[in-house]
Parts: structure tokens; sequence; C-alpha cells
């Protein structure tokens, strides 16, 4: 992002400094800069310090540009693992897609969903059977933002194509009707052929799953 940055320490600890060489100014004091950018800045700093063992992060998203949001999950999961390994214990709360690590089916073990005040968490067991679904499998190496957003949902309705979600969201539309203010995602899935898996993969998190499917779909052994 074009940036350098200074610390010096001062009577009241350390102070920041950013520094654009690109424009020839001076150094600027971190008050001038996007609140987003100075927060990352302790982040990495908790990160690359070997003597620092566990690090909990609240919404380490917020204020951050998305693009920065990616980078600073991979300093992440390049820190974390075991004490064993010499690697830190980090949990992290997050509202934002773009701070899911979901690469395979097992990483969805180390997501504690969190859904009401009133409800007890959910967490999927590494012993689910689902966790060997084949299906499941080939979603999660595909999985898309819209997919991710579904995570943050404690309802989700899983409908056919691209071309249901426009008609839903018409539909609500014109009743004056917010299915996101409501927590409910509409979530396209590719033919109805996908829609017993991803169904399972958010009733394992938790989450209510409705569907929206042709007739046809009870003719083709999706029922």
């Amino acid at each position: 992002f074009g940036r350098e940055i200074e610390l010096t320490w001062a009577y009241a600890g350390v102070e920041i400094e950013f520094l654009r060489p690109a424009t020839g100014q001076s150094p600027y004091p971190g008050s001038q800069e996007a609140s987003g950018l100075v927060q990352l800045v302790s982040l990495l700093a908790a990160l690359y310090d070997n003597e620092v063992q566990c690090v909990l992060i609240d919404e380490p998203e917020v204020s951050l540009h998305p693009q920065l949001q990616s980078f600073l999950l991979r300093e992440i999961q390049s820190a974390a693992g075991g004490p064993a390994s010499g690697k830190k214990l980090i949990v992290l709360s997050t509202h934002s897609p773009s701070m899911l690590s979901l690469s395979k089916l097992g990483d969805l073990t180390s997501i504690v969903f969190f859904h009401d005040a009133a409800a007890p968490p959910t967490q999927i067991s590494a012993s689910a059977p689902e966790l060997e679904n084949s299906a499941l499998k080939g979603l999660i190496a595909r999985m898309g933002m819209a997919h991710r957003m579904a995570f943050f949902s404690p309802t989700v309705v899983l409908v056919e194509g691209p071309s249901d979600e426009i008609i839903m969201n018409a539909l609500a539309s014109r009743l004056g009707i917010s299915p996101g203010a409501a927590g409910v995602e509409i979530l396209p899935v590719t033919g109805k052929g996908e829609i017993p898996s991803v169904a399972k993969l958010f009733r394992l998190m938790g989450m209510s799953v409705f569907t929206l499917s042709d007739l046809d779909g009870f003719t083709d052994d999706v029922a």
C-alpha cells in the first residue's frame, strides 16, 4: 500500500509515523492515517514478536481495506500453530467473510459459530461423518464469497441459481422486506443437485436451512 512505518520511543511510549516515499513528503503521525492501518501495526507487532505466545484478536477487519484483510489473514495463518512447534495460539472473532480460512473441509472444525446470546455456540466435531462427504469436500474447494457470507446468517435459503436469487430479492423489495436485516441469506447453488450437500453443511453449523426448488427436484432423487 505504498507506506513505510517508523516507530520511535517517546515519553508516552511508542510513537508511530507513516511515510509515503513516492510523494517525497515528510513522515506524518499515525493520527493522520487511516485507523485500520494504525491498528494493523499493533496486530503485526504481536504476530511477529517471538515472546508473545497467545494472541486474542477481536474483529481484525475493522476499518481495514479488503486486500489488507487478506494480507493480515495470511500473516495470522503463518504465525498460528501449536506451542510445541514454536507457533502461537491465535483466537479471533470476526464478522468478515474475508477472514474465514477455509481450504479444506477439516478447517471447519476450528470455527465456533455464535448464533444468539440465548443459544449455545456450535462447533463441528472432527468425527462428524459429514466431513467424509465427497460432495462437501468439493464444495469447500470451490466455495465463493456468497457461501462465506452465509456463514454469518442464522437462516439460509438455498435456491437453484442466480435467476432464482434475483426473483427472491425482487419479491422481497416489492413486499418491503429486508432478508439481510432478518438474518437471512439467499444462496444460489449450482443446480438442485447441489442442494443436499449444501444443506448438510449449513445444518452442521447450526443454521436453519430452507430450500426453493422446482417440482422436478422431487423426481430427481434429491428429496
